[in-house]
C-alpha cells in the first residue's frame, strides 16, 4: 500500500487545528491553545462562515489526490474525530485537545463533516478498497451510535457516499412504495466476490448498526430516511445470497421488536408506525429487486391489507408532514394480516433456489460497542455448518449424510480412536513395567536390546565396507576398475583435519 506523504498530511493537519481552535473561541471567547489570552467578543455568525470554509477547502484540496490518498486522509480525520469511551461517560477529553460534552459534539459534527467532503471526492470501487484497515470502520459504524440524531445523520450520508457505486443514491433517499421497480431507474450489477467476502466478515457489524439506530429514540423524519437509504444501498450494491437472508432476518428480527406490547415495548407510537413503514417499503424493494413470484405476492397482500386497515403503517401516511400518529391507538397484538411472515418469506425465498437455513434463526445484534469486540465473537450452540461440493459438470451434487454441528465436531475431538487406545495401553504396559519389575529383569532387557542394536550396526557397516567384484574378480570403482585391499570403515586411518 502507498501511504500519504508527510507534506500532504501536514496540510490537512493544519486546517483541522484551525476549525479546532474556532470551535475552542466559540466555547471559550478565547483566541489561542491557551486560557490566559485575552478574551473577544464572539461573533458566532462569522465562526460558522470560518468553519464552513475551512470544511469546504479540505474537500476542494482532497479532490486533486489520487484515491488512495483520499482513503488515508479520511483515516486520518476520523482518527481525531472524539467517540465515546465504552463507560458512556460524555464529559471525556478527546484526542484533539477539546473537553465537553458541548465541545466533542461540536467537533465530531466539523469533523465528520469534513469527512463527508473527502468521501465525496472519492470514487468508490470496492469495500475492500475503501474499507482497507477496521482503523476506519470501526470508529465509523462507533460513532454512528452517538445520542446526537444529527451526528448520525453525517455518518449516514458519509456511508451512502462510500457504499454507492453507481449513482443509486439520490434515487433511494425517500422511504416510498414504488409500485414498479423500473420506476425508479435504478442500476444494479452483480456483486463482486471481494465484496461478499468483505460482507461475511463485517456484514453483521452494519446490520447491528442499522438495528440500533432505527431504534434510537430521538430519530428524526431523515435519520429514517438516511438509514432506509443505507439499507437499500447495501441490497442494490451488496446484494449476494448470504447477504440478501442476512437482510431479511434483519427486517424480521425489527418488526418483532415493533410488535411487542405497549407494556413492554419503549418505543413511542409514532416511532413504531415509522419502523414499520421502512420495513414494509424496505420489503417491498427487496421483492421487486428479487423478482420472486412468490415473495411479490405475500408482500403486495400485506400493503393492500394496511392500506385497508392501518394505513399509519405505510411510508405514505407515517411520513407525512403534519400527521396525527400521536393519535393513533395501537393494539396490544398486532393482527397477523398486517404482519409479513417468516414462513411465507422462507417458502419464497427457497422455492427460487435460496438457501433458507438461516432466515429461520432469530436476528441478534451484537453489542452496541460491538466495533471494538471480536467480529467472529457469536454464541457457539448457534453454529451449523453445510458442507457441499462444488458443482462439476455431468456430476451430480452430494450432499452430506449427517449434519455437522459443533457438538458433533467436539466429540470428534475428544474422542478416542481404537489406535489411540492401543497407543495409550502399551504407554501404560511400559510404565508398570518400569515401576514394578526387578532391576536384574530391566538391565537385562536394555542388554539384550543395545546387543540387538551393536549387531545391527556392524552389520551395516560389513555392507559399506565390503568392495564390489565384477565377474573378472577386479573390484568396481567409480574411477575404473583397480586393485585395492579392502580396510574396514572404522579401521581407516582419516587426516587429523578431518577427525573430530
Amino acid at each position: 500500500m502507498v501511504y500519504v506523504g508527510p507534506s500532504v498530511l501536514e496540510v490537512f493537519n493544519t486546517l483541522l487545528r484551525h476549525l479546532r481552535l474556532s470551535i475552542d473561541y466559540q466555547l471559550t471567547g478565547r483566541r489561542g491553545s491557551q486560557g490566559s489570552i485575552h478574551k473577544q467578543p464572539i461573533n458566532e455568525e462569522e465562526e460558522k462562515l470560518f468553519q464552513e470554509a475551512i470544511i469546504t477547502t479540505v474537500g476542494a484540496f482532497a479532490t486533486i489526490l489520487p484515491d488512495y490518498q483520499k482513503i488515508e486522509i479520511m483515516m486520518f480525520i476520523m482518527g481525531k474525530v472524539p467517540i465515546p469511551p465504552q463507560n458512556g461517560d460524555s464529559n471525556f477529553l478527546s484526542a484533539t485537545g477539546v473537553q465537553g460534552e458541548e465541545g466533542n459534539l461540536l467537533l465530531q459534527n466539523m469533523l465528520l463533516k469534513s469527512l463527508h467532503q473527502v468521501a465525496l471526492a472519492y470514487t468508490s470501487v470496492s469495500m475492500t478498497t475503501t474499507f482497507t484497515s477496521t482503523a476506519f470502520l470501526d470508529p465509523l459504524l462507533r460513532v454512528s451510535l452517538v445520542a446526537d440524531a444529527h451526528v448520525r445523520l453525517i455518518v449516514q450520508q458519509i456511508l451512502h457516499t462510500l457504499i454507492d457505486r453507481h449513482g443509486n443514491c439520490e434515487k433511494l433517499q425517500e422511504i416510498r412504495i414504488p409500485k414498479y421497480i423500473n420506476d425508479l431507474d435504478l442500476k444494479v450489477e452483480k456483486c463482486s466476490r471481494q465484496d461478499l467476502a468483505f460482507m461475511r466478515k463485517h456484514g453483521p457489524q452494519f446490520y447491528s448498526m442499522l438495528y440500533e439506530n432505527l431504534l434510537q429514540h430521538d430519530n428524526s423524519d431523515e435519520n429514517f430516511h438516511a438509514i432506509y437509504c443505507t439499507m437499500a444501498l447495501l441490497c442494490v450494491e451488496m446484494g449476494g445470497e448470504d447477504v440478501l437472508v442476512e437482510l431479511l432476518r434483519l427486517t424480521l428480527g425489527l418488526q418483532e421488536i415493533a410488535c411487542k406490547p405497549q407494556e413492554e415495548n419503549d418505543l413511542s407510537t409514532p416511532h413504531i408506525c415509522k419502523l414499520h413503514a421502512v420495513l414494509a417499503a424496505y420489503l417491498n424493494l427487496i421483492s421487486q429487486l428479487t423478482a420472486i413470484p412468490a415473495l411479490c405476492q405475500h408482500v403486495t397482500q400485506v400493503l393492500e391489507t394496511r392500506k385497508q386497515e392501518a394505513p399509519y403503517f405505510l411510508p405514505e401516511t407515517a411520513f407525512l408532514e403534519g400527521n396525527s400518529l400521536d393519535q393513533v391507538t395501537l393494539p396490544d397484538t398486532v393482527d397477523t394480516s398486517l404482519l409479513f411472515h417468516q414462513n411465507a418469506i422462507n417458502e419464497a425465498m427457497a422455492s427460487s433456489g435460496h438457501e433458507v437455513s438461516r432466515l429461520s434463526q432469530p436476528f441478534v445484534p451484537l453489542r452496541s460497542d460491538f466495533p471494538s469486540q471480536s467480529r467472529y465473537s457469536m454464541d457457539v450452540q448457534s453454529i451449523n455448518i453445510e458442507l457441499d461440493q462444488v458443482d462439476t459438470p455431468g456430476r451430480d451434487r452430494k450432499h452430506p449424510g449427517e449434519e455437522i454441528t459443533f457438538e458433533t465436531l467436539k466429540k470428534t475431538l475428544t474422542e478416542k480412536t481404537p489406535d489411540a487406545e492401543d497407543d495409550e495401553a502399551r504407554r501404560r504396559e511400559v510404565v508398570e513395567k518400569f515401576q514394578n519389575a526387578p532391576f536384574e529383569e530391566i538391565a537385562a532387557h536394555s542388554e539384550a536390546r543395545s546387543q540387538q542394536l551393536n549387531n545391527k550396526l556392524n552389520e551395516i557397516m560389513d555392507m559399506v565396507s565390503k568392495p564390489s567384484v565384477d565377474a573378472s574378480g577386479r573390484v568396481v570403482s567409480l574411477s575404473g576398475p583397480f586393485q585395492v585391499k579392502s580396510v574396514p570403515v572404522y579401521e581407516m586411518q582419516f587426516p587429523d583435519l578431518c577427525v573430530y
